[in-house]
């Protein structure tokens, strides 16, 4: 875990100016190591009133080659850097696709760094290895952090303005391997939807439209609108959902949610709450409350629930049941394997099968789905990528490997992201 990444950066430190540095070049998923880092120093940032947002361009591969750790390890020194130094505002954890590589990055609004500085901070190093004299900022961490981004390939860049804010970042090759971007087809239901987005920070409404129509969803109305210091009803039209960011006061978020659903119109929307991470999930007037910074896979889950409860809803389901070609007696007794390993997912997953006449047995993880497999035969099997144990693609691989109708029969990936050429 993080802990033991932490070890291996005060080893990595130690032995930075007379060991070889090695670098790995595995696949990972980027969205979700930016999303992981930035969630564990996320009380740090909230402690201090910080707003603390996850930006990532859905033009990014969803997965890319390089070194996991090392690159949380060079996340981590950035962002507990960008929180340390900013008293006020809020701090950006980005990343953004340029050509055949991506700019990764952390924004903030604090002291900032003269041209001066700048200049001592980036100075190159010496043929011996050694950097040139450093600020005396204690925590910076950039000794070992520019050394690891220039194994990655890479040079730490800064642009800064002292009393504005800096940015700290560097750039990743995208390998040919990873193909295009997230590529991803949802249901048509999830593309019909509409939303609403509340908040009074722009970063965090870029961010959460950029989640939206990487899922084709096009219905998108947002509005700059601080619930604790606007009483009047924001001027939106009625949606679907509507995504509320609030950090400051309950009772507002909750006085505005009860106002709407006084409204006949608004009556079927489902509200959708941004809190703090010390914040309960429970309680309040929304539907669902999620905590911030928002991940890519909660927002996703919360969204195929509405779906399924809209689909639920007499007016609009048969409809878009019908529309899509779909009638429970021609699945009846299919036989299908869901291997999930997420408890909500996998709620979810079972509610949206209920009623179609499937058999389903879930597997846990993919160590389990082989075993099973093994003794059940499945006419389908609904994988998950991201798993402990063994992940989906090392499960489909294994699977077909035990030959003749394993190797035929279908397995569909079922994950956040989808990527063109993910079939196995």
């Amino acid at each position: 875990g993080m802990l033991l990444e932490i070890i291996n950066d005060s080893l990595a430190q130690s032995r930075m100016d007379t060991a070889y540095l090695s670098i790995e070049s595995e696949h990972m998923v980027l969205a979700e190591v930016i999303e992981d880092v930035t969630s564990i120093l996320a009380p740090e940032a909230i402690n201090k009133g910080l707003e603390l947002v996850c930006d990532i361009d859905p033009d990014i591969p969803y997965r890319i080659k390089g070194d996991a750790i090392r690159l949380r390890q060079v996340l981590n020194n950035l962002l507990s850097n960008a929180i340390r130094y900013t008293e006020t505002g809020d701090i950006t954890v980005y990343a953004v696709r340029k050509g055949d590589r991506i700019e990764i990055g952390v924004k903030d609004t604090g002291i900032g760094i003269d041209a001066e500085q700048r200049e001592i901070l980036l100075r190159p190093c010496h043929k011996d290895g050694n950097f040139g004299a450093q600020i005396d900022w204690p925590g910076l961490g950039l000794k070992s952090s520019r050394r690891l981004i220039k194994a990655m390939g890479s040079l730490l860049q800064i642009e800064s303005s002292p009393g504005v804010g800096s940015c700290f970042f560097f750039e990743m090759a995208i390998d040919p391997e990873s193909g295009a971007g997230y590529n991803w087809r949802p249901p048509r239901a999830l593309e019909q939807i509409s939303v609403a987005i509340l908040s009074p920070l722009k970063l965090q409404r870029d961010s959460i439209r950029k989640m939206l129509t990487q899922w084709n969803i096009s219905r998108i109305q947002e509005m700059e609108f601080d619930a604790d210091r606007r009483r009047d009803l924001p001027r939106l039209d009625p949606c679907d959902l509507l995504i509320i960011d609030q950090s400051e006061s309950e009772q507002a978020v909750n006085d505005l949610i009860g106002q709407l659903r006084n409204n006949s119109a608004w009556r079927e929307t489902r509200f959708v709450h941004l809190v703090p991470l010390n914040w309960q999930i429970e309680g309040g007037s929304a539907d669902v409350r999620l905590h911030k910074p928002l991940s890519h896979s909660r927002l996703y889950a919360t969204l195929l629930d509405i779906v399924y409860k809209l689909a639920l809803n007499a007016e609009r389901g048969p409809e878009q049941f019908a529309a899509a070609g779909e009638s429970p007696g021609i699945l009846a007794g299919q036989r299908v394997l869901l291997v999930e390993d997420d408890d909500i997912n996998k709620m979810i997953t079972l509610e949206m099968l209920a009623g179609t006449g499937l058999d389903v047995d879930v597997a846990n993880n993919g160590a389990d789905a082989i075993e099973q497999v093994q003794r059940q035969q499945y006419d389908l099997i609904l994988m998950d990528i991201k798993m402990p144990v063994m992940d989906g693609y090392e499960a489909t691989l294994e699977i077909r490997a035990l030959g003749g109708y394993f190797e035929s029969i279908p397995i569909i990936a079922i994950t956040a992201h989808a990527l063109e050429g993910d079939s196995s």
